[in-house]
């Protein structure tokens, strides 16, 4: 009997021992399945959540892709139009470019002519050699017509031989100044060629009256003339020379017997501006008497004015040195030396004005 009830209690506590163990089992596999659910939910929760950002994130990007398709168009419109303005504008330039250089292949070639025009109302060189066996002509334009000139003839009568050298620098240069120089050629050619007036002073002081009366300075309130050297060279016995010298601005300059001199000029133009008294305004003559071998040098203001790199004129000074240093030479040597002085003075700076230079031996 006691058996039994010890069999039987063990039965009981074996029995709930097995059948707690399987209910944990069962507990523990509800509670795995629905840990397994609820991660599932979650997953599926979060791949909403993906899904939807993604796709706010599509939208957003998706417009600003719009927005800024649209910006890059716009802005292709806009450089489109400016590029077809450019090109309408660079057209309109060529061929304005292009009439431009016509009108100045038009006026350069006109000036070049009247340059040829201007050239032959320069002295004949070989004339002035059948006088000057030697001499130099320094005759530098700063544009391709000058306002420059040099004059010269030689005129003989019955008792006398006479021949007169000028040099002559118009108002301006270029093209105006060469106007200027057409009508002085022709007003020493009237009085001196034709009306045989040899006195210095006094053709200095016609050419004066005339200039103001075809100009019609008066009336016109133009003020263009020019300075001048004027010299008439008559040969006497002995290898001697008369020299008489007329200067308006301009002086002579000479070297006798190796020593540099100089005369100086009147202070008035010839033409231009009136003065109150014109009484005042009396053109001079001067006398000198050379031997053969000594030398003149008549030259217009743009050698001095020849500025260097620092804008510094060459000046008076130098000039006055220069014939000094190089008067013992040929006349051809002196003109390459002051040639060479003058283009080691002016460097790459432009000439201020034209240039001219006359030398000769006596």
């Amino acid at each position: 009997m006691g058996f039994l009830i010890h069999v039987k209690v063990g039965f009981n506590i074996n029995y709930f021992s097995q059948a707690g163990l399987f209910l944990e089992l069962v507990l523990f596999s509800v509670g795995l399945g629905y840990r397994e659910r609820k991660n599932e939910q979650d997953k599926r929760l979060a791949q909403e959540e993906n899904a939807r950002i993604l796709r706010e994130q599509n939208v957003t990007l998706e417009r600003k892709v719009k927005e800024r398709t649209k910006e890059i168009t716009e802005k292709n419109e806009e450089l489109q139009l400016q590029k077809e303005e450019i090109l309408t504008q660079r057209d309109s330039l060529q061929e304005r470019g292009e009439e431009l250089q016509f009108a100045y292949n038009q006026i350069t070639d006109s000036v070049r002519y009247a340059q040829t025009i201007q050239n032959a109302i320069l002295p004949f060189e070989p004339k002035i050699k059948q006088i000057f066996e030697e001499y130099f002509i320094i005759y530098q334009p700063k544009d391709i017509v000058s306002g420059d000139f040099y004059w010269f003839n030689t005129i003989k009568g019955e008792n006398f031989t006479k021949t007169v050298v000028a040099v002559i620098d118009c108002t301006g240069h270029g093209v105006p100044g060469a106007f200027m120089s057409m009508i002085g050629n022709t007003l020493l050619n009237e009085t001196i060629n034709e009306k045989h007036i040899f006195d210095p002073a006094k053709v200095m002081t016609l050419l004066h009256q005339k200039i103001r009366s075809d100009l019609r300075q008066a009336e016109t309130n133009n003020s263009d003339g020019m300075d001048m050297s004027l010299c008439v060279i008559e040969p006497l016995a002995a290898q001697k020379f008369k020299v008489i010298f007329s200067g308006a601005k301009r002086p002579l300059y000479y070297v006798q017997e190796g020593e540099f001199n100089q005369l100086k000029a009147d202070r008035f133009s010839i033409g231009g501006e009136v003065y109150e008294d014109e009484r005042t305004r009396v053109f001079t003559n001067q006398e000198l008497m050379l031997a053969k071998g000594d030398a003149l040098y008549m030259m217009t203001d743009g050698f001095g004015d020849t500025p260097d790199a620092e804008r510094r004129r060459f000046g008076s000074r130098n000039i006055k040195k220069m014939i000094s240093h190089y008067a013992h030479l040929s006349m051809e040597e002196q003109q390459i030396a002051f040639e060479a002085t003058l283009a080691k003075h002016q460097g790459s700076q432009d000439a201020r004005d034209d240039v001219t230079m006359l030398g000769l031996r006596l």
